[in-house]
């Protein structure tokens, strides 16, 4: 699927969307079951070009093959994203999300920011498979600016700012304060997934200028109690769940 027709989709209807993504979903065992027997070392996911790099997981890499990883991000981020829309993630990962935001958006308004550094060269790499080029920052938003312990694990998508094993590697990491990132970007839609910080991340946000947000809850770090905070704390913002797109841990709300 190339550039101009992803973006294109931002531009489409609500229900045009919705076939797209109900087709992705109809077509997804099928390209796994040929991936399996092919083992090819790049996939398109959402029309994003990943690569399986060496010393990624056997959970992770089948994970891409099935076409799982991010995928409700994804499918919020299809449904919702407006072309006048500014994009910030919240947990850049290896740049899927950043890189399909880019193609429906384009590279210039979208900022991914991401505290793991090991992780920036693999997000560079997942642009320059893409030809795409969003604002990448090693950095941690929060209420102010500073250093940060980040605790590294060996599979990166478990990384966090909380310690949750004893192999964790520590990182210091800069610090930034969240509001002025948004103020200076210009978001007006936020994908958040930061393995469990979203409980004290959230409730630091002026969320007047953000259209919509996804956000992946952490029941299994942070307790369904804290999970059902963050929600009613959106809600409190005038922000409201998409029953379509979201499920239970993985939340799309948008401005009415």
């Amino acid at each position: 699927m190339t550039a101009s027709h992803m973006s294109r989709i931002a531009h489409s209807p609500p229900f045009a969307r919705r076939a797209r993504l109900w087709w992705t979903e109809l077509t997804r065992y099928p390209r796994f079951w040929t991936r399996l027997a092919t083992k090819p070392r790049q996939v398109r996911h959402h029309g994003v070009q990943l690569a399986l790099f060496d010393g990624m997981s056997a959970y992770m890499q089948r994970s891409i093959l099935k076409g799982r990883y991010e995928r409700g991000e994804a499918r919020c981020l299809i449904q919702k994203v407006r072309p006048d829309d500014v994009v910030l993630e919240i947990g850049g990962g290896m740049g899927f999300i950043s890189a399909l935001a880019a193609h429906l958006i384009g590279s210039e308004r979208v900022h991914s920011y991401e505290a793991n550094p090991g992780l920036i060269p693999r997000i560079h790499e997942t642009y320059r498979l893409n030809d795409v080029a969003p604002t990448v920052h090693n950095e941690i938003l929060a209420d102010g600016p500073g250093s940060e312990t980040f605790y590294v694990e060996d599979e990166f998508v478990t990384s966090s700012t909380r310690r949750l094993s004893e192999a964790a590697r520590e990182v210091q990491v800069p610090r930034v304060d969240v509001n002025e990132s948004i103020r200076r970007t210009g978001a007006t839609f936020l994908v958040m997934d930061i393995e469990g910080g979203e409980a004290e991340l959230v409730p630091m946000i002026d969320w007047s200028p953000i259209r919509a947000v996804v956000v992946e809850l952490h029941p299994q770090i942070i307790g369904e109690d804290a999970c059902r905070k963050v929600q009613e704390h959106l809600a409190a913002q005038g922000l409201v769940k998409d029953a379509w797109t979201s499920t239970s841990n993985k939340i799309c709300l948008e401005r009415r």
